[in-house]
């Protein structure tokens, strides 16, 4: 009497290659999302990073200017204003509120900020920088309102941005009233 063969032993070489098949399309699919999802994560990031950079530099120039005091001696810009545009309005010069001449401008890639070493606006002192070197500022525009004595509007700068091509734009007005002295 002869023994049945065993039908169930083991899997066909078909059966193996189509099983790895299978198996090589899910872990692809698996692998390419994880790549894509890491790309987005570094995209976010360096997203976040430009509007947080974007958020300080608003909040530092503005309470700056909100805080800027009248040159009413014309030792930094125009006697008589509360602000000047300097480098074709890629700067701006005012009065601190600790009464030193002070100036924000483009420099390179980089906003920076000079301020006076003395009541002279003519000695200023080291630049520096107010945004790091992770971003590039590839614009700054500063626009006056209001600036001189003789007007009847309340000073006002408005300074536009762009960062790493993403857009700023800001309309500060002094805090103080500007009334004749």
């Amino acid at each position: 009497m002869q023994k049945a063969k065993n039908c169930n032993s083991g899997f066909t070489l078909v059966e193996v290659l189509v099983a790895l098949f299978i198996f090589s399309l899910v872990i692809g699919g698996a692998v390419n999302l994880l790549v894509s999802s890491l790309s987005a994560q570094k995209i976010s990031l360096k997203i976040e990073q430009v509007l947080r950079e974007q958020s300080n530099l608003a909040e530092y120039m503005g309470r700056a200017f909100r805080q800027a005091t009248k040159d009413l001696t014309g030792n930094c810009f125009a006697a008589g204003n509360n602000y000047g545009l300097v480098n074709g309005a890629t700067g701006i010069r005012f009065i601190s509120r600790d009464g030193f001449c002070e100036q924000i401008s483009l420099s390179g890639a980089q906003i920076v900020e000079q301020k006076s070493t003395d009541s002279n606006a003519a000695n200023f002192g080291a630049q520096v920088a107010l945004t790091s070197n992770n971003v590039t500022v590839d614009s700054l525009v500063f626009a006056l309102l209001g600036q001189n004595q003789t007007d009847t509007l309340q000073p006002r700068v408005t300074f536009f941005a762009q960062i790493n091509g993403i857009q700023l734009q800001t309309t500060v007005s002094q805090r103080n009233f500007d009334v004749q002295q």
